[in-house]
């Protein structure tokens, strides 16, 4: 496992993404809470260019219980 936007520079994170398509691999997960968001934005630039019906992206979002004030929406991140 390798979180982008925190573990590695984005260089270096849309460089193992190319291997990964290089290599016939076209599943990715991601969600909002790695590197606070910055995972999500860093592989969709390192996916640029690539054709979205050939890849299978599996994006999550973190739930916190509901405060009254959330009115449906996920809970801000402190």
């Amino acid at each position: 496992m390798l979180t982008h936007g925190s573990q590695v520079e984005n260089d270096a994170a849309t460089a193992c993404v190319r291997a990964a398509l290089d290599a016939g691999i076209t599943s990715f997960d991601t969600a909002d809470v790695y590197a606070n968001t910055v995972a999500e934005s860093v592989l969709g630039e390192a996916l640029k260019g690539e054709r979205r019906q050939s890849l299978e992206i599996s994006p999550r979002s973190y739930d916190r219980p509901a405060a009254p004030t959330d009115l449906g929406f996920h809970a801000e991140r402190p």
